[in-house]
């Protein structure tokens, strides 16, 4: 890949860019303060996906919540938070942070009491990865309505 063009990474390996269809919202305002707070976005984002269906909402609001935990917690803050919505109804949750390290994904243990978010984003994600940026990284997950008995893409 050309120098300064941002990498994603799926299951650690580079791989293209994700179609996007239309957005659904965007949390950055112009002072680059994440607006609204996340329990608007869970406002916009029930009204706006409800034809999806409570499962797929329920797993967009978790992935929503434990990106943006990350970010703030491990990824020195949000940026920004982008969903959109592709044409096939697939939805891609994409939070900003502002530091470069790749998130890790940690074997579960009974005993931590964290540690879990990015297993619970691979656990209820068709395909989750990550797009580096000079200032920082995008976490990214795509979610879509599942056949009724259908599990996690596993962790």
């Amino acid at each position: 890949m050309p120098s300064g063009v941002p990498r994603e990474y799926v299951n650690g390996r580079a791989v293209a860019a994700r179609p996007v269809e239309r957005v659904v919202a965007t949390l950055v305002d112009a002072s680059g303060r994440v607006r609204p707070a996340p329990g608007d976005l869970r406002r916009v984002l029930s009204a706006d996906l409800a034809r999806l269906g409570g499962e797929v909402l329920g797993r967009v609001h978790v992935v929503c919540a434990e990106l943006l935990a990350n970010a703030q917690v491990h990824g020195g803050g949000v940026a920004a938070v982008r969903v959109h919505l592709t044409a096939d109804d697939a939805v891609c949750v994409e939070v900003d942070d502002r530091d470069p390290a790749l998130p890790a994904v940690l074997d579960f243990d009974l005993e931590r009491t964290g540690g879990r978010g990015m297993v619970l984003v691979a656990a209820l994600s068709e395909v989750w990865g990550v797009s580096t940026r000079s200032e920082g990284k995008t976490v990214w997950a795509v979610l879509r309505a599942r056949p009724a008995g259908a599990g996690g893409a596993g962790v």
